[in-house]
């Protein structure tokens, strides 16, 4: 909670958390038995909203385990266990073995997502010109500053990504929403890409459309890019920390 840093208030209910569960708690509360461990720590890539689904084949993540009592366990295992616990909401995939070095490599790299995002509107919009605007921010650089959403947590920046490609998936104009997929650098808040946040970012779409949209509904497709787990992975001795995606 970030009124009483964990403490207990009205706020969040007296529990110190803004959300019931976190990814890392889904997730370690099995680590940590099986590994009799002190704790379980998530590093992870790609991160996003509490309200945008992660589909595809997820993001890379690794989980440092803290002080482990037992320095090897069986991570398919691992794997069904943790599943077993956290779906729908979790599934973790592929767990290995990695080197400490690999949580410092998830920390700084570098990664391209492709969203698929439903908007809605009020004001009638032709394909034609709805295309064309996608058209222009395919390629575009776009400049931010922290959106208003989150300044109270944030500091105050602006910060350049880049549009890699935008193309529409549907239209309809009677329900008025439409579906677009936004390819982007890592970083870019795409909700603010397409709703302009009173100016903070330029260009948007609403602004290239000359009317307010809103974002409905925000799914990950794809997390391009990051680390090769094979630079990483412990071979002989089966200890270090566990990887995957989820």
């Amino acid at each position: 909670c970030r009124e009483c840093a964990g403490k207990g208030c009205e706020r969040c209910g007296f529990t110190g958390k803004m959300y019931p569960a976190s990814v890392e708690e889904l997730i370690n509360r099995e680590v940590i038995a099986a590994f009799r461990a002190e704790d379980g720590v998530l590093h992870g890539a790609g991160r996003e909203d509490i309200d945008a689904f992660m589909l595809g084949d997820g993001r890379p993540f690794v989980m440092e385990v803290l002080a482990p009592r037992v320095r090897h366990v069986d991570l398919g295992a691992l794997e069904e266990r943790v599943n077993a616990y956290a779906l729908p909401r979790v599934r973790v995939s592929g767990l290995v073995y990695v080197e400490k070095g690999a949580v410092e490599e998830i920390k700084s790299m570098k990664v391209d997502k492709v969203y698929r995002l439903k908007v809605i509107y009020n004001e009638d919009i032709s394909i034609e010109t709805l295309k064309s605007a996608l058209a222009a921010l395919s390629g575009a650089e776009i400049l931010q500053r922290t959106p208003a959403r989150v300044a109270h947590r944030r500091a105050d920046l602006e910060r350049h990504r880049r549009v890699l490609s935008a193309g529409l998936e549907e239209l309809n104009a009677a329900q008025k929403y439409f579906v677009v997929t936004v390819r982007c650098e890592g970083g870019l808040y795409v909700k603010e890409l397409v709703s302009g946040d009173q100016g903070r970012t330029r260009p948007s779409l609403s602004g290239l459309l000359g009317q307010p949209l809103k974002v409905q509904e925000l799914d990950v497709v794809k997390v391009e890019g990051g680390i090769s787990w094979q630079d990483h992975t412990v071979k002989g001795r089966r200890q270090g920390t566990s990887s995957t995606r989820t």
